[in-house]
């Protein structure tokens, strides 16, 4: 999907069974304009490419002044099987890709939802659930992340890495927004290749040294495999959290607030769990997930 010049809408749409042999396989691509980006389900997305692809949910390569803001979308089963990464610094496989270095921009990307397990039989598989170009012009391309849920179960092979939260170099820390925060971040159990954090040098294994890290970025942000109803791209409940773990979840980030959006079909068992939880009525409820 390619929108068209101009400040877009992008909502509401179910991309999934995407593949082909191409080097480059996103189920978005923004590429112009100052899109709004929310309420997408993605999946399914895949290259047979034996080289090194680049397959991703949703990809900014560029966008108009001010930026682009991307929330409250669904992103998973993105798959590179055969892929032989370049390197770590090129992972085939992203959940949001933001390539782009448009100056006087931002771009916030809000309660996405990111799982990724993908595998490959190549020699080298590097993946990541989010990607950001560093640069070192702190209002080029600035990505504000706040409340995501970023998934990485990837296989990594050879040198490759699974990450959970990427950037593109080490220089600085510039144009990764000081507001981001409040994020859960998970790459498997840590190891030399689960990564919480890569930045194309050093590989932070554990949220405590990537908070140490980035502070004063991501005080309140934590790791944990999610428990998720269903990860069948087909199911109306694709990357939605069970009850336990939406409860678990409001109670680290202190999201009260935003317990709808999160629990999204609860329907009436939303209203039990705010009285068992002692919780203010919402006056609204910010988004619907259709």
């Amino acid at each position: 999907m390619l929108p068209e010049p101009g400040t877009r809408t992008v909502s509401n749409n179910l991309i999934h069974t995407i593949s082909s042999s191409g080097s480059t396989v996103t189920g978005m691509l923004q590429s112009q304009s100052t899109p709004t980006i929310f309420n997408n389900k993605i999946y399914n997305i895949s290259s047979s490419s034996i080289t090194n692809p680049t397959v991703s949910g949703i990809t900014v390569s560029s966008v108009s002044a001010t930026g682009a803001t991307i929330y409250n979308n669904y992103i998973g089963d993105l798959k590179a099987p055969s892929a032989t990464s370049t390197s770590a610094l090129s992972p085939s496989v992203r959940g949001i890709n933001i390539s782009a270095a448009t100056a006087l921009s931002t771009f916030n990307v809000y309660y996405n939802t990111i799982h990724l397990n993908a595998s490959s039989s190549g020699t080298l598989f590097a993946t990541a659930g989010v990607f950001h170009t560093q640069n070192t012009t702190a209002t080029t391309a600035a990505l504000n992340l706040v409340n995501n849920i970023i998934v990485n179960n990837s296989t990594p092979v050879g040198t490759g890495n699974s990450v959970a939260f990427q950037r593109s170099a080490s220089t600085d820390l510039n144009n990764y927004a000081t507001t981001s925060n409040n994020n859960l971040f998970y790459a498997g159990t840590p190891g030399a290749n689960n990564l919480i954090y890569f930045d194309g040098t050093i590989g932070y294994q554990t949220l405590a040294t990537f908070q140490a890290l980035v502070t004063t970025r991501e005080t309140a942000s934590v790791t944990e495999n999610p428990n998720f109803i269903s990860l069948v791209g087909s199911s109306a409940d694709f990357c939605i959290l069970i009850l336990q773990t939406v409860l678990w979840m409001v109670k680290a980030f202190q999201l009260q607030e935003l317990l709808p959006i999160m629990i999204c079909k609860a329907g009436m068992l939303l209203l039990r769990i705010w009285e068992q939880m002692s919780l203010p009525q919402p006056l609204a409820i910010p988004y619907t997930i259709q």
